[in-house]
């Protein structure tokens, strides 16, 4: 068997191996699967000028019981402005839990021509029903950020409005149990059945590639290949992967600033200033106002947002080449109330609990917390390594604080599902052709998670994302990677270049 690693603009090991392929067959597709066409919601009909069509999905909640409840998974499929030579790709979004930001839908529909995409909001998400938002944790985000995130009776409002809202749903007669990464697979087999799809390719963002492998496990008929951007692996530990990573992502800032003559004279080292930042704002909190709310900053609340604004660290140099003088101004000094403010304001999300946690809040993208619950809560919480969180904080308040003891631990032991077999945290093996796209400063996945994800696949290309400058430099540089991924659908079997120039990112003494 063929096997090939590339790696594009920075190095990394991809280091896999050729692993015994698993003979499962695509299984038999439930037969009380129906598609019944609609109207597109016009939040969604208005982004576009492609030709697009909506349909729903029906499928069994719970496939051991094929006549019980149902669920209805929302698909769109936007016809390219080419001719349609290509094989139709199937996308599944970005977070899981998170609702499609139906304007980056269609920027991904442009970006691949001559291919339809056929979009599906994974059950519990979007349009798709039931939905599994919780309003209750909601109605905290108006006050949440202004105390401690340790703070008792923050968490006891935290841990009752998730009961309450696990209550309402389970009322509703819906098993959140059901809505795990296993189902969401089976899912998207039964889309492509009921679509009647020959051929297809997969791509998805983020986490949501935990539904791709796990489909990939049942080597599905007709798969011809797998794009991945930024993935979060079935063994990637997400309550460890925090600390390790993040301090990956400011170490590699710290060496970009080095190689910058400005930056390397006025920010030397901007790990040890983040260091200092944070244990100055955790000894010294300090009170901000944004958008008429009250905002603590601490250095717990520092370290989230910082976490976050390194995931965009190859698209927004605009936001993160200004963070080494961020930093080194709130290393430096009495804390600045209002430079404090502006950072604060970076988080726009109206999630409770979500900048810092999870990979992608902001305003546009709606978290439908029950489904993200269910999966975090029963197939990565029960094998995540808890006992090393500890040692990873060390004497570190601020980290002890956010991620040993994470919120989210408090959530699943009120959302209440049992864990998923074992093997939904295990290793993937295919042969079936895979690009994977990384950051070069994801706050979110190491290095070494990759090469251990990608350990199973036979024919698996790794690009890393080039640090790129602002402007038409970055356009570029994007446009050159939609490229490459286009031109790897289009032929998945020939290696794919990559042949952009890396740019130097634009460091700034100004602060944010």
């Amino acid at each position: 068997m063929r096997r090939r690693s590339r790696v594009a603009s920075i190095a990394l090991s991809a280091a896999t191996a050729l692993t015994t392929m698993s003979c499962t067959t695509t299984p038999e597709r439930a037969s009380t699967v129906k598609v019944s066409t609609v109207t597109c919601p016009p939040e969604i009909a208005v982004q576009t000028v492609l030709t697009l069509t909506c349909s729903f999905v029906t499928v069994p909640e719970d496939r051991s019981l094929p006549q019980g409840a149902e669920v209805r998974l929302f698909v769109m499929r936007l016809e390219p402005d080419a001719p349609a030579g290509g094989v139709p790709v199937v996308y599944v979004g970005g977070a899981i839990g998170t609702s499609f930001d139906y304007r980056n839908l269609v920027d991904v529909a442009n970006t691949l021509s001559g291919h339809e995409l056929i979009a599906i909001e994974l059950r519990g998400t979007g349009h798709s029903s039931p939905n599994l938002s919780c309003p209750e944790v909601d109605a905290l985000a108006a006050t949440a950020r202004a105390e401690p995130i340790g703070d008792a009776r923050l968490r006891g409002d935290l841990v009752n409005a998730v009961t309450a809202c696990r209550a309402r749903i389970v009322a509703g007669g819906v098993d959140p149990a059901d809505f795990d990464v296993a189902a969401m697979a089976a899912d998207v087999l039964d889309v492509v059945a009921a679509l009647h799809l020959s051929a297809w390719e997969f791509l998805s963002k983020g986490s949501t590639s935990r539904v791709v492998f796990e489909t990939m496990r049942t080597t599905p008929e007709g798969l011809r290949a797998v794009v991945l951007d930024n993935p979060e692996f079935p063994d990637t530990d997400p309550f460890v992967e925090p600390f390790v990573a993040t301090r990956a992502a400011a170490a590699s800032l710290t060496d970009a600033c080095r190689a910058d003559p400005m930056c390397r004279s006025r920010f030397p080292n901007v790990r040890r200033d983040l260091e200092t930042a944070i244990d100055r704002l955790q000894v010294e909190p300090v009170v901000v106002r944004v958008g008429g709310q009250a905002v603590l900053m601490d250095g717990a609340a520092f370290l989230r947002t910082v976490r976050a604004a390194l995931v965009s660290i190859t698209m927004e140099g605009g936001i993160v080449g200004r963070l080494p003088a961020t930093i080194a101004e709130l290393a430096g000094g009495p804390p600045d109330a209002a430079l404090l403010a502006r950072v604060a304001a970076l988080d726009d999300s109206p999630q409770t609990y979500c900048t810092g946690f999870l990979p992608v809040c902001s305003a546009a993208v709606t978290v439908n917390q029950g489904a993200y619950y269910s999966v975090l809560c029963r197939d990565e919480l029960p094998f995540a390594d808890l006992e090393a969180m500890t040692d990873l904080a060390g004497d570190d308040h601020a980290w002890a604080a956010d991620y040993v003891d994470n919120p989210y631990l408090d959530v699943c032991r009120a959302w209440d599902v049992a864990p998923a077999e074992a093997a939904v945290s295990g290793p993937v093996s295919s042969d079936v052709p895979v690009l994977i796209d990384t950051g070069a400063f994801s706050s979110y996945l190491t290095p070494r998670a990759v090469r251990a994800g990608v350990n199973g696949l036979s024919d698996v290309s790794v690009h890393v994302w080039p640090i790129v400058r602002a402007g038409r430099v970055r356009l570029t540089a994007a446009r050159c990677l939609f490229d490459l991924r286009e031109s790897f659908l289009d032929d998945p079997h020939t290696p794919p270049v990559f042949g952009c120039r890396t740019s130097g990112l634009r460091f700034s003494t100004s602060t944010i």
